[in-house]
């Protein structure tokens, strides 16, 4: 055999030892780095599985900020229903707000009920139940409402009796079949 092929074969072997000494490192440090939390684990499935709204994991004081996006007044996160009143209050009119995974209910948006003129309103992934749907019919001066991935069903959607001068009602990526969006869209006839 040359030089140049027992050179080849040497480096071959180094880099087939070098990955294997790299593979037993892992295997023997990934405990360290990786825990099962059965609480979380938990909490993840309950929250997967229909009707149910596990407590947070999240700190009780965890609140998004809400923030001047182009037209719309956004929070990312969680928002209370002091934080929702204090900025109804200072900012009026709204005119737009998208709430996205905010954990809203019926306590926190009962403070927009106040007259702040919110035109639109987006409630985006934040598990909104039939008493937040109540308190929603109740903001009069809503025209757009966007209830987009809410894993609302068809009966709390028949929770919603207003506002009266609503004009568009968005429910996308809900749990709502065929048969449903057909009777809705008999009793409220398209433009």
């Amino acid at each position: 055999m040359s030089e140049r092929a027992s050179g080849k074969k040497q480096v071959v072997v180094l880099i087939l030892v070098s990955v294997l000494f790299l593979a037993i490192g892992v295997v023997v440090t990934l405990p360290l780095f990786h825990s099962e939390d059965k609480a979380a684990t938990d909490a993840s499935y309950n929250y997967l599985r229909k009707g149910t709204n596990p407590r947070s994991l999240l700190p009780d004081d965890l609140t998004a900020t809400i923030v001047k996006e182009k037209e719309a007044w956004v929070a990312n996160g969680p928002v209370t229903e002091k934080q929702l009143a204090e900025f109804a209050r200072d900012h009026k009119p709204i005119d737009q707000l998208k709430l996205r995974s905010s954990d809203v209910g019926a306590q926190e948006l009962s403070a927009l009920k106040e007259d702040c003129g919110l035109r639109i309103l987006r409630v985006c992934n934040s598990d909104l139940d039939r008493e937040a749907l109540q308190v929603l019919s109740c903001i009069r001066s809503l025209r757009a409402l966007v209830l987009e991935d809410n894993r609302l069903s068809p009966g709390y959607i028949r929770s919603l009796t207003g506002p009266a001068e609503l004009t568009t009602l968005v429910i996308n990526q809900n749990d709502l079949d065929r048969r449903f969006l057909g009777g809705v869209t008999e009793r409220v006839p398209c433009p």
